[in-house]
């Protein structure tokens, strides 16, 4: 009580409001990763509307190009796969071989978008959110690579503990 301050009856309490500073300028992705789950998901709906199919097969072959680079000169088919795993699959075109839900098995086109639990396929003729959990998924190998044009199978799932550590 030696410090307390006492005011008289009637006698205004003057608070001090800070001023916060902006905030410097965070990129889209810091952003969402601060907002609620639901605003999030609202944002990449309303940006994957806008990709058309010719876009993404303009992305595919950027995305061939970077495949061959990264594989590289890899002959074995586990090093490939590992190596498969750890790529960004934005581009690259993916069939689901097996998945725990029994419509997604056979979806086919070319991956849009990726979050930690799913991918957006999008074909000519459709679009398609498939889970990563319980999917394995064949993805084309850029001309080239294993006499051109042959697919490594990978487990999607693997891709949630590396697409979560490299994202937050």
């Amino acid at each position: 009580l030696e410090s307390a301050a006492t005011v008289a009856p009637g006698e205004a309490t003057r608070r001090n409001k800070r001023r916060q500073k902006p905030a410097a300028a965070a990129s889209t992705a810091t952003r969402l990763a601060s907002c609620p789950r639901r605003v999030r998901r609202a944002a990449i709906l309303a940006a994957v509307r806008e990709v058309t199919y010719e876009q993404l097969l303009r992305q595919n072959q950027l995305w061939s190009k970077y495949a061959a680079e990264s594989l590289g000169r890899i002959s074995d088919a586990a090093a490939q796969v590992s190596v498969m795993v750890q790529l960004d699959w934005h581009g690259a075109r993916v069939c689901v071989v097996r998945s725990s839900c029994a419509s997604h098995a056979g979806a086919a086109g070319l991956v849009l978008t990726e979050t930690r639990r799913m991918l957006l396929l999008v074909s000519d003729s459709r679009r398609v959110w498939v889970p990563k959990a319980g999917t394995t998924v064949e993805v084309a190998l850029p001309d080239g690579q294993r006499g051109g044009g042959l697919v490594v199978q990978c487990d999607a799932s693997a891709r949630v503990s590396a697409s979560s550590a490299s994202t937050t």
